[in-house]
């Protein structure tokens, strides 16, 4: 009997060893897995795209991450009742101790009876189909890549209960053109918001300490922010891409950041983190420093005048400004960081306003500017400017 059932399972698409279903390789559109699996692996049921429907039994009691990855056309989700670990509803697989909400469709309808408190890890990972949600009350964290490439995910409202915005958390919803941050939220992660590509604006709450590095990179639609003074850490390269962004604006009172020309600048170590395609670098001793992917991506730039009294230009500073024709180097900079200026370019001539003496000082990185760019010393030089 146990030779004929494993042989069996093997006709119906299943791989499965030692009660684990490994894989899914089947066609059906409507799948019950065998009573003989007890844990389901990771990505089992990956980009099985004919699948519908899935009924899941009471003897299973492991499900790993991803498992119903790129299933784009699954609408119901069945766990077996007498199941001790798990149950659905709403067509949402919960973890029932844990409160967590880990697989669910484009059918899927959170429940709001304080069945879930948390929505895992991956839960609707690349949920192509999903197009709009609600996350209830009840809800206090959303985990990592948790609506990764929900493409037609249009709207989001996290309720004040939320907590934490996992990294990647709606990463690739392309469609996102409105979302509403709950007021509880203290923590944005890496990538949170990462190439919402519709995303116009988005309100930060002052209840916000932390924004992770990339938090909304590749947010080619959004035209403003607006940083709380709460917010006390923020990551690397978090508006790269911003295209049309045009203003940054940190609220007074912020004990470690301030905004001045729409930079971004760290107040006490004078280094400016982030700008965008109407930034004017301060010139009045503020700035000292232009930090690593500063101005990375920003392609609506056509010139940059660098204030005197900045001293160092970080890696990737001013990486692929691709409409960048002109910069103006101040002879205070000593320093130039790796790849600061090289990428898609159009520029050509670097003016720099010391001499050729001090030019020759300036500690430069590999590849720091364009290979045909020429630089050009306008300090004195035997009273004329010098190219080199």
């Amino acid at each position: 009997m146990g030779i004929f059932r494993k042989i069996a399972e093997k006709i119906r698409g299943f791989k499965i060893k030692d009660g684990v279903l490994i894989k899914y390789k089947g066609k059906k559109k409507n799948v019950v897995i065998p009573d003989s699996v007890t844990s389901i692996g990771n990505h089992a049921f990956y980009k099985c795209s004919s699948l519908t429907s899935i009924t899941i039994p009471e003897n299973v009691t492991s499900i790993g991450e991803g498992v119903f990855v790129v299933c784009s056309k699954l609408e119901n989700i069945t766990v077996e009742q007498g199941n001790p670990i798990y149950h659905s509803e709403g067509n949402c697989i919960i973890e029932t101790a844990s409160k967590t909400l880990i697989a669910g469709c484009k059918n899927s309808v959170i429940p709001a009876d304080g069945s879930v408190t948390s929505i895992g890890d991956r839960a609707f990972f690349s949920c192509n189909l999903l197009t709009s949600i609600t996350i209830p009350d009840s809800v206090t964290s959303i985990g990592d890549s948790a609506f990764w490439e929900c493409k037609s995910l249009k709207s989001i409202v996290i309720p004040d209960g939320v907590t934490s915005i996992g990294d990647s958390a709606f990463d690739g919803c392309r469609s996102l053109t409105s979302i509403v941050i709950g007021s509880g939220v203290t923590s944005i992660g890496e990538q949170a918001f990462y190439d919402c590509g519709s995303l116009k604006s988005i309100v930060i709450p002052d209840s916000v300490t932390s924004i992770g590095d990339r938090a909304f990179s590749w947010c080619g639609s959004l035209t403003n922010i607006v940083i709380p003074k709460s917010v006390t850490s923020i990551g690397d390269s978090v508006f790269v891409v911003c295209s049309k962004l045009e203003s940054i604006i940190v609220e007074q009172g912020n004990p470690i950041y301030h905004s001045e020309g729409n930079c971004i600048i760290e107040t006490k170590s004078k280094t400016l983190i982030a700008g965008c395609k109407n930034s004017v670098i301060p010139d009045d001793g503020s700035v000292t420093s232009i930090g690593d992917r500063a101005f990375s991506w920003c392609v609506s730039f056509t010139s940059i005048v660098i204030g005197s009294g900045v001293t160092s230009i970080g890696d990737y500073a001013f990486y692929n400004c691709s409409s960048l024709t002109s910069i103006t180097i101040p002879d205070s900079v000593t320093s130039i960081g790796y790849r600061a200026f090289t990428g898609y370019f159009s520029l050509k001539t670097i003016e720099y306003t010391g001499t050729k003496e001090q030019w020759k000082a300036v500690k430069k990185d590999g590849y720091w500017k364009p290979e045909n760019a020429k630089v050009i010393c306008t300090g004195a030089f035997y009273g004329n400017s010098k190219s080199i």
